[in-house]
């Protein structure tokens, strides 16, 4: 029987396909090899998929998996049945090319816009679920250790961890059983949520794997993240935009990462903090906030909260399950940075150049997901 981290790989490999397919949709290409090789991997992925709702189905009855874990099975099966709802691989490509097929006798130039919609939408769906699986995978192994096991860190620092994933992962859940149920958000939105949102459980999954298990203990990657990680604008483009400072800072915590100073961690920690905070009051000033809204509950001491520079952040996308998850993404990071920073000495210098980079990973990660939240403003 497959893992979560085997069907992850597979689902993995369906999004090539796709992304192949819609290549295999120009007039140059030599579309009947085409044809039969996507055939092909669309009865694999169906297997795969067949073998994935047995693994969920396991998953969910057994009663001691932790609230993170069942939260997630429940955002995979949703993802799953939004996968399976999109139109079949076969139906997409093998009208495209007959047509294609009998145009080129006349044209070599025929438009296949709807074809290749519905592609790059089954890759972007395989895309999520591929990262989401591998998220799930990494909170599965999550479940034998005690968060933050390997910084050593106290009872008080685990119980914040785990608080800030649980409610992480709850969010998760509930933005794709939404989603599950209304498809046109995610035809209007895919690129963010399919793309951005399962990177960011993947993100945080990674790095609490890196301060919770010891490296000799930890199970090789389920996907290379360069599959996960989607081809876009570097964050140092969009920081160096928004102020040129902000861009300096990120790079003073990617060489901390490897300097011999014995303050080298909480140079990184603190300056990731620094820079999440102010891209968040760059991107969401406090004028801006006012003249949106005079809400008193996104207020505090006459200035707007995090959670009201969060709403204005994502105003392009009124969608409650999305904000919440957007403001539970943020607060998780920032509860691990917190609990970081108030810690003891001798917890951030333990730091490994691992787990350092593993946290400037997640707040990569989480800075180009605001962007583009951003940027659905536009």
């Amino acid at each position: 029987m497959a893992t979560i981290a085997q069907l992850a790989r597979q689902i993995a490999e369906s999004r090539r396909i796709y992304d192949r397919a819609v290549q295999s949709l120009a007039p140059s290409t030599a579309i009947d090899a085409a044809r039969k090789a996507i055939a092909k991997r669309a009865a694999f992925e169906a297997s795969s998929i067949a073998a994935l709702s047995s693994s969920l189905s396991r998953i969910s009855d057994v009663d001691s998996v932790s609230s993170s874990v069942r939260a997630l099975t429940a955002a995979n099966s949703s993802i799953k049945s939004i996968l399976e709802s999109t139109r079949s691989l076969e139906s997409v490509i093998c009208p495209a090319i007959e047509r294609e097929r009998r145009w080129q006798e006349l044209t070599h130039n025929i438009p296949l816009r709807d074809e290749v919609a519905q592609l790059t939408l089954k890759s972007h769906v395989s895309s999520m679920l591929s990262a989401s699986l591998a998220a799930q995978s990494r909170f599965m192994q999550l479940e034998s250790y005690r968060l933050g096991a390997a910084i050593q860190a106290n009872e008080s620092f685990h119980q914040s961890l785990r608080f800030g994933l649980d409610k992480f992962a709850t969010t998760y859940e509930r933005l794709f059983d939404f989603i599950r149920t209304q498809p046109s958000f995610l035809a209007e939105l895919a690129p963010l949520v399919t793309q951005r949102v399962p990177l960011e459980v993947y993100r945080e999954a990674a790095l609490l794997e890196e301060i919770t298990i010891p490296k000799d203990e930890q199970a090789p990657r389920d996907v290379d993240d360069t599959v996960l990680a989607p081809d876009e604008r570097p964050i140092d483009d969009w920081l160096q935009q928004l102020h040129p400072n902000l861009d300096n800072v990120m790079h003073g915590a990617r060489a901390a990462i490897h300097e011999s100073n014995p303050d080298r961690a909480r140079h990184v920690t603190t300056s990731v903090r620094e820079l999440l905070t102010q891209v968040l009051h760059h991107l969401a000033p406090d004028d801006d906030v006012r003249a949106w809204t005079d809400a008193p509950n996104l207020y505090h001491n006459g200035r707007p909260t995090r959670r009201g520079r969060l709403l204005y952040i994502s105003r392009g996308i009124n969608v409650d399950p999305l904000s919440e998850f957007v403001s539970a993404d943020v607060d998780s990071a920032l509860t691990l940075m917190n609990a970081l920073q108030s810690g003891t000495h001798a917890i951030t210098s333990r730091l490994t150049d691992r787990q350092l980079q593993a946290i400037v990973d997640r707040t990569e990660s989480l800075l180009l997901f605001l962007f583009r939240l951003y940027a659905t403003n536009e």
